[in-house]
């Protein structure tokens, strides 16, 4: 050994923990690659990866569309993230935190209370509507047996009608599914995710 430190400043970076050979996008991939690049600028780390199995990575693609569009919600967009982050924070899962913290900057304007959102629930202020989904979502999340009937009631109460739990349903199932991929193959953030919609010094 020459003791002179090996210069790796010229090879990219890792996407995770997996060690996977290059292959060349198939057509439904690169459709979803430019979609990325048009709407966010740039294409996810993430999607990088899961790009190795086009089947897989073009169905939860599919998904995760039509769990987050607007076309195919009755929730808000906001609340849509609010529920995404705060599913994202109690896994802490990097790479969802950064990116549904970014969309509720873009959307809100606030990064103080989005990092209140991340970093603890209890202290960002919510709506009663809004607590009402984040405490069902926390409470499926981490004690899914203890669910009972009087869980939906809650929400009932709290202003939504049964459309809006069953897409409250599928985005706390989605988004944990999204946590676990993440967090178990050791997705690497985006950076670009981090820095989006902060305030310019």
């Amino acid at each position: 050994m020459s003791g002179v430190a090996e210069d790796k400043s010229d090879r990219p970076s890792p996407l995770s923990w997996l060690l996977l050979e290059e292959t060349p996008p198939t057509a439904e991939v690169a459709a979803i690659f430019d979609a990325s690049l048009k709407n966010g600028g740039y294409i996810r780390n993430s999607q990088r990866v899961f790009a190795h199995q086009p089947e897989r990575f073009v169905a939860y693609s599919h998904y995760g569309d039509v769990v987050m569009d607007s076309a195919h919600s009755v929730l808000d967009e906001k609340e849509r993230e609010i529920v995404a982050l705060a599913v994202s924070a109690f896994h802490r899962c990097t790479v969802c935190i950064f990116s549904h913290a970014a969309e509720l900057r873009r959307l809100t304007g606030d990064p103080v209370w989005v990092e209140k959102l991340a970093l603890n629930p209890n202290h960002a202020e919510l709506s009663g509507r809004e607590q009402a989904l984040v405490r069902y979502a926390l409470k499926l999340t981490a004690n899914p047996a203890d669910i009972a009937r009087t869980d939906l009631n809650a929400l009932r109460t709290a202003g939504l009608d049964d459309p809006a739990i069953l897409e409250l349903a599928h985005l706390v199932a989605y988004y944990n599914l999204s946590n676990r991929l993440m967090t178990g193959l050791g997705v690497c953030p985006t950076d670009e995710t981090y820095f989006a919609h902060r305030p310019k010094e």
